[in-house]
C-alpha cells in the first residue's frame, strides 16, 4: 500500500497587525461628561432606594390590616361565644319550669288543685261593683266583647334595646 507523506512547510504570509482606518477630520465621536455620568447613577440609585422604601412600606401595610383583622376575628369569636352564653341564659330565665320555682319560692304562690279552682261561666255577667245585670245588659255587654276582633297580624314586639344594639355592632364588624 502507498501512502502520501504529510508536507510540513507551507509557505503562509507573516501575520500583519489590522490596518487603522483614518478618521474624518471633521467628526469626533461625543464624549459623555464624568458630571453627568456621576448625577445619572446617582439618580438611578436614589430611584431603587425609593422604590424599596415603598415595597417595604406596602409589606408592612398588608401585615398591619392582616393583624388587625386576625384581633378583630379573635373579638368576635369571643363575642359569639358571650351572645350563645347570653342566650342559653335567657332560654333557662324565660323557661316555664324556672318560672314556677320563682313563682312558689319566693312569690309564696302555690299549685292549684281541683279544690282550690272555681269555674266561671261566660253567661253570667257581674260589673266592677259586684251588682248582677239585668238580662238585656247582659246580652248588650257579651255582644260587645263578642264585636270586639283581635288582629289577625299582631304588631311584632320590638325586641330587647341591648339585645339589638348588640345584634347591629355584631353586623358591623361582619361587614
Amino acid at each position: 500500500m502507498v501512502l502520501a507523506r504529510e508536507k510540513l512547510d507551507y509557505n503562509l504570509p507573516p501575520e500583519q497587525p489590522p490596518e487603522r482606518l483614518p478618521k474624518a477630520p471633521g467628526r469626533k465621536l461625543p464624549r459623555r461628561d464624568p458630571v453627568r455620568r456621576k448625577l445619572a447613577l446617582t439618580f438611578m440609585v436614589l430611584c431603587c432606594f425609593v422604590m424599596g422604601v415603598m415595597v417595604a412600606f406596602y409589606y408592612a401595610q398588608i401585615a398591619y390590616v392582616g393583624y388587625k383583622i386576625e384581633l378583630l376575628q379573635h373579638k368576635l369569636a369571643e363575642l359569639r361565644l358571650e351572645s350563645h352564653n347570653l342566650d342559653q341564659k335567657v332560654s333557662k330565665v324565660v323557661s316555664m319550669k324556672h318560672i314556677e320555682a320563682i313563682a312558689t319560692s319566693e312569690l309564696g304562690m302555690v299549685k292549684p288543685n281541683s279544690e282550690n279552682v272555681v269555674p266561671v261561666s261566660s253567661a253570667s255577667i257581674v260589673p266592677d261593683g259586684g251588682e248582677q245585670l239585668p238580662p238585656g245588659e247582659q246580652e248588650k255587654q257579651l255582644a260587645r266583647r263578642e264585636s270586639i276582633t283581635l288582629p289577625e297580624n299582631p304588631e311584632p314586639v320590638p325586641p330587647n334595646r341591648f339585645i339589638q344594639a348588640f345584634a347591629e355592632m355584631v353586623e358591623r364588624w361582619d361587614s
